[in-house]
């Protein structure tokens, strides 16, 4: 599953609290989910994996339930018909991966790290002005990139919403990026796992977002009509500098920033 580090990618990162090591990971979405809660069992050096999904799948959070999904859904998933339906064991919502569609990230602390934190919310801040500085590297007004912290005026609903799809809410650390229309879109999302040993906070970037086929993948009847509806109208996720399709510059100056910590 793990393979070489790609040339262009460090196997590794010297920063003065500690240096990080730095690994690939290539397979389903069950298996590479399964490798990032076995990766906090017992931590022994700072890691940040990056992970490359095979086929696409539907990620459950750990306290959903398939049936939020239309039956056929489902059953598409049973056959090999349709995505992999998968239930991560980190919280938050729905999530949809897909080869190429997403950077995704695992950042590994052991406890007692220098940049460790017992409180999961400050941990994920933390991280997430490591992506606003890695943004900023990558071109992004420092004034319109913002994380929980900085923001203002998401929906009352935005939290409910959050609970069923990942990228209709806004969590700690979560970081957002301004479009040309004043909108603010969800452009990093984080789900964490935390154990006496240590914590691993899963990082979400989308290259792509098919917003229309993931709600339509949601059972009004177990999710709710009204919701479902919420969610269709929801504008969840937006572009990112140096997110593409050919060249990852996101996760170069994410790397370079953890070099400073």
């Amino acid at each position: 599953m793990s393979r070489p580090v790609p040339p262009d990618l460090p196997s590794g990162v010297d920063a003065p609290g500690g240096a990080w090591a730095v690994e690939v990971r290539r397979g389903s979405a069950a298996e590479l989910h399964a490798a990032s809660a076995a990766s906090v069992a017992a931590p022994t050096v700072r890691k940040v994996v990056v992970n490359e999904v095979e086929a696409p799948a539907l990620v459950l959070g750990s306290t959903q339930s398939p049936e939020l999904l239309r039956p056929e859904v489902r059953g598409a998933a049973e056959t090999g018909a349709g995505p992999a339906v998968v239930r991560r064991r980190s919280g938050g919502g729905l999530v949809p991966l897909s080869p190429g569609a997403q950077l995704w990230v695992d950042v590994v602390v052991p406890a007692g790290d220098s940049v460790w934190n017992d409180d999961a919310t400050l941990a994920a801040r933390r991280a997430g002005r490591w992506w606003v500085d890695a943004l900023v590297v990558e071109g992004a007004d420092p004034e319109l990139v913002r994380t929980d912290q900085d923001s203002r005026g998401r929906p009352a609903n935005d939290r409910e919403l959050g609970r069923v799809v990942c990228f209709a809410g806004i969590g700690p650390g979560e970081v957002e990026v301004a479009a040309d229309d004043g909108i603010w879109w969800k452009t990093v999302g984080f789900s964490q796992r935390r154990t006496r040993h240590g914590a691993v906070l899963q990082c979400l970037v989308p290259r792509r977002w098919d917003h229309d086929t993931l709600v339509a993948a949601l059972d009004p009847e177990v999710v709710g009509a009204a919701l479902v509806k919420d969610l269709r109208d929801a504008l969840l996720v937006g572009a990112s500098p140096g997110v593409g399709d050919e060249a990852d510059g996101l996760l170069t100056a994410f790397l370079a920033v953890l070099a400073g910590v």
